[in-house]
């Protein structure tokens, strides 16, 4: 047996069950989709000439999902901002959209502030904390999340309400239906990927094996673009592992150059590509090109072919197998995937500073 296939050695590693809240992943994105249906929106909000979205880490990322799955479809600029300040653009006009699972993070509450200051159109999407607060005390209208779980095991109540006000807005198209079919699509494509499925059955397994020791280099595209920085982000924190993402076809006209030096490090590396047969035929192209250059550079590569009937369907099944995948390659590592000691350690001397 194992160690991927040995449970009893695995929960001795998982401290708070990291293993059950991905699990969930199917399960939350139900409740948090009938959720953001009990959320209405002030009519003249749906008037507004640009949206953006202020998150950090996983809030942030649920806002690039949204802009790349609605980019064909968006009637305005969609754009996402992780830091304190907003643009100079945003104004009376402006829909802004904050997200904090804590409802704490300092910068989304400085940036929503400033938004505040210029009575741009405000909604706030958070499970407390001062976010939520300050959004009550104005009259703004809220999201609030309802999950028991760590911050990157609640996307699914980060992204579908972003869906939510989006498409009740007009300002993207993304109909109902699609929603509940990609939910329904992900949760059974769970059933490849759980705990209790052998190695040998197991896709998110076997790649969390082929990753094991090496630098990750995770490559997305169109809607998959943010999922691949999704997959990086999740194996920072999960698997307390070195990784990066790049984004396609803008990889090809730079990174492609540098995988020749230092030479002693190329056997270090293992880029996973996500690939889509609902990609531009160019990008598709784009993918095989870029595969055969890895090879021939030396470095180790893989393709995962997303599956799915829709681009969300494929962005939720993709961003359900990249968790598993951090979490398997925790086990592997030998450590606990929940804790974030860096990040806790940053944010004490942040608090001191103040």
């Amino acid at each position: 047996m194992t160690i991927l296939d040995d449970e009893r050695s695995i929960a001795q590693l998982d401290s708070d069950n990291m293993a059950g809240q991905i699990a969930g992943f199917p399960a939350a994105c139900t409740t948090a989709w009938e959720q953001a249906q009990e959320v209405s929106l002030p009519r003249g909000y749906g008037s507004a000439n640009s949206v953006v979205i202020l998150g950090m880490g996983g809030s942030a990322i649920s806002g690039d999902l949204a802009r790349t799955l609605g980019a064909a479809s968006a009637s305005v600029p969609i754009e996402v901002v992780r830091g304190y300040c907003v643009p100079g653009h945003v104004d009376r006009k402006t829909l802004v959209i904050a997200i904090s699972f804590s409802g704490n993070t300092e910068e989304t509450l400085s940036a929503f502030t400033a938004a505040f200051q210029v009575n741009a159109h405000l909604i706030a999407i958070a499970s407390g904390g001062a976010l939520l607060e300050r959004a009550h005390a104005a009259g703004v209208p809220c999201y609030s999340i309802q999950a028991a779980s760590q911050p990157r095991a609640a996307l699914p109540h980060l992204y579908l309400p972003i869906i939510h006000a989006l498409t009740s807005l007009s300002i993207i198209t993304c109909p109902a239906a699609v929603i509940s079919e990609s939910i329904e699509f992900v949760a059974a494509q769970a059933e490849f990927f759980a705990l209790d499925v052998p190695e040998r059955r197991n896709p998110a397994k076997q790649l969390a094996r082929a990753l094991h020791g090496r630098i990750v280099s995770i490559y997305g595209s169109e809607f998959l673009g943010e999922v691949a920085r999704r997959w990086k982000t999740q194996l920072n924190e999960n698997s307390k592992q070195w990784a990066e993402f790049e984004q396609l076809p803008e990889a090809n006209h730079n990174t492609v150059v540098g995988y020749r030096f230092p030479a002693d490090h190329t056997g270090a590396v293992c880029v996973v590509q996500l690939a889509s047969l609902l990609y531009h035929e160019r990008t598709r192209i784009r993918l095989q090109v870029t595969g055969e250059l890895l090879d021939a550079a030396g470095i180790a590569n893989r393709t995962v072919t997303v599956q799915g009937p829709t681009p969300l369907a494929q962005q939720l099944n993709a961003i359900l197998l990249g968790d598993y995948v951090s979490y398997y390659l925790a086990i592997l590592n030998g450590v606990d995937p929940t804790p974030v000691a860096p990040i806790d350690y940053l944010k004490a001397q942040l608090a001191a500073a103040e």
